[in-house]
Order: structure tokens, then sequence, then C-alpha cells
């Protein structure tokens, strides 16, 4: 996983850096501005997972000096830094979970809760000294979904000063019932919620 994704943020540096290439990595806000202007494309690059960060806090500042800007703590399932969404246990963030986030928050990683656990989430926004986000996540107040967010995870996030990005993906706009499809009027009904 490490050299994979040593080998995949190269390819993303080499295809910003060819000529022409209508893209620019974002590394600070001033990046984003300069790539209107210019009219090219600014990549924010991020992850999904901290899988290549192993329990290596060295890794988090070796990555971001390769253009790392966010990171979600877990994917689904459980990881190094603490439960997925997915999980049944609920456990919360590790003890190395309650070391990565000041060393993210430290190196300027922004963290993202979208696919952790509630319990994971809630306690990462607490622990956080930066705003963190939900860049896609849903209520459950709204659809009882394994992806969509708690109420107190949902305040605890705005506390922070984050940001949550609520989806239009179906899964999280559905309550399950083949007779209730997703639609636009439960999605707004999730916006709605979530602010």
């Amino acid at each position: 996983e490490l050299e994979e994704t040593f080998v995949g943020m190269g390819e993303w540096h080499h295809k910003v850096n060819a000529p022409n290439s209508g893209w620019r990595v974002v590394r600070t806000a001033d990046d984003i501005v300069a790539a209107q202007a210019e009219g090219t494309t600014g990549l924010i690059m991020g992850w999904q997972s901290l899988t290549p960060i192993g329990t290596h806090l060295e890794r988090v500042a070796a990555f971001h000096a390769r253009g790392l800007r966010i990171a979600q703590l877990t994917y689904n399932e459980a990881g190094a830094a603490g439960d997925g969404c997915l999980d049944e246990r609920g456990g919360g963030l590790t003890r190395f979970g309650r070391k990565i986030i000041p060393e993210m928050n430290r190196v300027g990683v922004a963290i993202d809760l979208s696919h952790c656990g509630d319990r994971t989430a809630f306690e990462a926004a607490r622990t956080s000294a930066k705003p963190v986000f939900l860049t896609h996540a849903n209520a459950k107040a709204i659809n009882d979904r394994v992806r969509n967010k708690q109420d107190d995870t949902i305040r605890a996030v705005a506390d922070t000063g984050g940001v949550i990005g609520v989806s239009i993906h179906g899964f999280m706009n559905w309550d399950g019932d083949p007779a209730h499809p997703p639609t636009l009027q439960n999605f707004v009904r999730h916006a709605q919620h979530v602010a």
C-alpha cells in the first residue's frame, strides 16, 4: 500500500506538471484562487483512509510534503485510527487515532470523517484543534443508514468550524425500502436537517 500510494501521487504530480496540463496542485488556499484566475483545475490531494500511514506518525509530514491535504481517518472498516461506519462494535478512536489527529492538525492535513463510525467521528471532532469535515455524509435522523451521521456527531463537526457536505448518493437518501426510492425531496430534507 505504501509503495502504491507513493507511486500514485508521483503519477499525479507528473500529469499536473506536464506542459498545458490544465491542472494545479493545491497546497494552500492561494492556489485555489490562482487556479481560478488561470482557468485551470485545482487538485486537492486526498485519501479515503490512512492505510499508507500505517502506525508511523512521521509519514503524515512526509506525505504532506508530497501534496496530501485531506484524509479520512477510516474507510468503512476499522483502521489504525478508529472504527469505520461498518464496524458494529462502535469502538471509537484508538490510542493511535488520538495521536494522529494532533499530528494532522500540526502538519496541515485536514481530517475527513465521512466513512468513520459515529463514535470515531464524534471523538475525532472533539479531539481536533482544527476544523474537521464530513465531505459526503447525511443525517441518520432522516435515513438510518450506516454512512449517515447522528445529530451529536453533526453538531460536533459544526462546533469545530468544519464543513458538512450533504450527499446526493442514493444509498444515503433512502430508507432501504424498494417502495420508497431516493428522491430529490428527501435529499433536501437531509440538507435542511443538517443546516
